[in-house]
């Protein structure tokens, strides 16, 4: 059975040579002046292929909601058969890193917003994020 591992907002994610590599990930709020506006955020992910499910598709479904429930972005993909990898032993699992670029995703109201990970049509991740208005600047008390 293929799992998620890994699931993760960043300020950037890339795959290189099997390996996923995250910058400033663990976002949680996002301050923007005025709405609309983009996410400006990456998903990063790591799945966790079974040696035996190699030969199968797995089907990765994303979801966003606004704080009203509203689906903001809905997508759907696809981890095609993996080929025989050189040096993967017999019964040894597979790690599958994958990046989704979000950043330019728009969001139209500030609140509590979650995005939804599905594998093979099973709940995977829950991530949770807040869009806030900036605070107004401090301004220096006059003598």
């Amino acid at each position: 059975m293929a799992r998620l591992t890994t699931a993760i907002l960043c300020d950037f994610a890339q795959v290189r040579e099997q390996l996923l590599f995250v910058q400033s990930g663990g976002i949680s709020r996002l301050l923007r002046q005025t709405l609309p506006a983009p996410l400006g955020f990456m998903l990063a992910l790591s799945l966790e292929v079974e040696f035996h499910e190699r030969q199968f598709v797995h089907e990765i479904k994303l979801t966003i909601r606004d704080p009203d429930g509203k689906v903001i972005l809905e997508g759907t993909g696809a981890v095609a058969p993996l080929p025989d990898m050189p040096g993967i032993e017999e019964g040894e699992p597979v790690h599958l890193p994958l990046v989704h670029d979000l950043r330019f995703v728009g969001v139209a109201s500030y609140g509590l917003h979650a995005l939804d990970v599905v594998l093979d049509d099973e709940p995977a991740a829950h991530l949770v994020f807040y869009v806030r208005e900036p605070a107004p600047p401090v301004q220096p008390e006059s003598a």
